[in-house]
């Protein structure tokens, strides 16, 4: 409740919202904060935690092993699609966007494979499961939001493109100048 929160900083500025007004209250101590209750910051803490953190359904491990065998083939002709090496993986996280610069790194898919493994050169579909389950405690993830991503990308080199980006690339690359 609002009101609730404000009649917790007693004795300091605060603004009314509702109408935009700063206020000082004299002669008044800060009251602690009564239990149970959380002040304007912790409550903002609160919601975008549980944004970040919403259930995702699992998706269905039928497609997603055979995205796995697709990936596991992809640019190894003598594979037979029960086993992924860490590069395989790697293609398959930055096609599904599971790799980006604020999030997961190939350093973070590097030590988690490497600590699944333990020295192996490949995965099973099993401990590949294992390692994305690695990988989304270590950077505090969802693992069914990486494996639906991984699901969704599509085959391997099947990139989705923005067509409004790659027409802007586009415009910037033909009206660029031209130095001789």
């Amino acid at each position: 409740n609002e009101e609730d929160l404000t009649d917790e900083v007693k004795g300091s500025n605060y603004t009314d919202e509702k109408e935009g007004n700063e206020e000082v209250v004299e002669g008044t101590e800060k009251e602690k904060p009564k239990e149970g209750r959380k002040n304007k910051c912790e409550i903002a803490e609160t919601l975008d935690s549980q944004e970040e953190s919403e259930v995702v359904p699992e998706p269905d491990k039928a497609q997603l092993k055979s995205q796995f065998q697709l990936f596991s083939k992809f640019g190894d002709k003598s594979a037979d699609g029960s086993s992924i090496k860490l590069s395989q993986s790697d293609k398959w996280f930055k096609q599904a966007r599971v790799i980006e610069p604020k999030g997961v790194s190939t350093t973070d898919t590097g030590i988690a494979f490497r600590k699944v493994s333990k020295k192996a050169p490949k995965l099973s579909f099993v401990d590949w499961n294992k390692y994305l389950d690695e990988i989304a405690t270590t950077k505090k993830m969802d693992v069914n939001t990486i494996k639906t991503k991984l699901v969704e990308c599509g085959e391997p080199g099947s990139m989705k493109v923005d067509k409004s980006a790659a027409l802007d690339c586009l415009i910037l690359t033909v009206t660029a100048p031209i130095k001789i």
